[in-house]
């Protein structure tokens, strides 16, 4: 089971998410009690609706074929396919090097590079070379352009977090005033010149200065904004000073000095994934497939959503062999995505023995959900009557009661 190790983290997980628990939360319509032919009679009812539910209890089948926008749900695809491409176990990597006083991060796109994670490397770091001597930080990033995937809005949401070759905390920084100060609302999050700077812009912007209650918000800019946050934290954290930021392409003549492997395996990942709906995480996955085999290798290769949507296409051909759906993103932002349950069905196939990385209720189902302002859908594993693991998929377009989905997978997950 994925943990976080600090509650810094874990309320920062949590705040990806919040939209998306605040329905699973919310308190049921009339749907809660009713029983599946209810259920049933319900959705043949709704405009743009369909559900999957296998063999078990007559093996539902209502409007299987016809494609939806899956939301958040497409993450069960990007999961199956994250594991078949690098295996559960993988641990994503981030190489260091030095050159002439300057520490270099070669930026690989780790999706879980935290500020914890930035303590492990610093303490390791500190036993390879005198940091003391350290001058300056330099960042290559040059596997991601500057990018944006479709359905990618562009508030200051955490939600809506840009991906990057070198990002930490998923693109984002979390604030406070206390005493009219601004500082960090995370203890092992050190406050940087760059933070300050865009948090005191958005303030000037919206008139009105922040509270002492944590404000959480994604960085605004490209590439270049992320590498450099991203090597402001560090340099707090390892050399407790600020350092001059160097950003270009990595010195041929520079010295790995070390290898950093991520504290969470691929399976951890995706189980915070879809725990939290972390779009981050999803979308950073959904870039990185295409470069699995050539990036570690120092080709130059960059990622596109262009390339992403090319591998996904041939990789759903080999394993699935689909016809009418699309797959734009890697979260599900885009309305433009459409699957059907039937498809969807297949993906969930595929992960039956994954089933535990999906949010779980009560032991007896495991699924993920997905919403948007008219969007709802549920797909995932239910414990039927003969303790056997059942699929199901529900996808609702043009429908708005989050209740429901909940409603059903409870009456499917009370099957004895």
């Amino acid at each position: 089971m994925f943990k976080p190790k600090s509650k810094r983290l874990a309320n920062m997980l949590v705040s990806f998410a919040a939209f998306f628990l605040a329905c699973l939360s919310s308190t049921f319509s009339v749907a809660e009690g009713r029983k599946l032919e209810w259920h049933l009679n319900e959705i043949k009812k709704m405009p743009s609706a369909s559900l999957y539910i296998e063999q078990d209890l007559g093996g539902e089948r209502i409007n299987s074929h016809r494609a939806l926008i899956p939301a958040s749900t497409l993450k069960l695809l990007t999961a199956y396919l994250a594991i078949q491409r690098w295996g559960a176990g993988h641990r994503f990597e981030t190489p260091f090097y030095l050159h002439q006083q300057c520490l270099w991060i070669k930026g690989l796109g780790d999706p879980m590079l935290t500020s914890e994670e930035f303590v492990v490397i610093a303490e390791q770091i500190k036993t390879k070379i005198e940091i003391d001597k350290i001058e300056c930080i330099g960042v290559d990033t040059q596997i991601f352009p500057d990018l944006n995937l479709h359905g990618r809005g562009a508030s200051d949401n955490p939600y809506d977090a840009g991906n990057s070759a070198l990002a930490v905390n998923f693109n984002s920084i979390n604030v406070s005033r206390i005493n009219n100060k601004l500082v960090s609302a995370e203890p092992q999050t050190p406050l940087t010149p760059l933070a300050e700077s865009i948090v005191v812009a958005l303030e000037a912007q919206r008139g009105s200065k922040l509270d002492q209650r944590p404000y959480r918000l994604s960085l605004p800019g490209g590439q270049s904004q992320s590498a450099q946050y991203a090597a402001e934290v560090l340099s707090l954290i390892l050399l407790n000073r600020s350092v001059p930021v160097k950003q270009g392409v990595l010195p041929a003549r520079g010295q790995l000095i070390y290898q950093h492997k991520s504290s969470k395996t691929l399976a951890e990942l995706i189980q915070a994934m879809l725990k939290y709906s972390n779009n981050y995480i999803a979308n950073q996955l959904f870039l990185l497939m295409p470069l699995a085999s050539n990036y570690q290798a120092g080709a130059a290769v960059m990622a596109s959503p262009q390339l992403s949507q090319q591998y996904v296409r041939q990789q759903i051909q080999t394993s699935f062999g689909w016809e009418n759906y699309q797959v734009h993103d890697g979260a599900g932002l885009s309305r433009c995505n459409k699957i059907s349950v039937g498809q969807l069905a297949d993906v969930v196939q595929k992960l039956r023995s994954w089933r535990t990385l999906l949010p779980s209720y009560h032991g007896r189902v495991f699924a993920k959900t997905g919403t948007m302002s008219d969007i709802s859908s549920y797909a995932g594993f239910y414990l039927d009557k003969k303790q056997q693991w059942q699929v199901f998929v529900f996808i609702a377009n043009e429908f708005g009661d989050h209740s429901f989905r909940r409603s059903l997978g409870q009456v499917l997950g009370r099957q004895k």
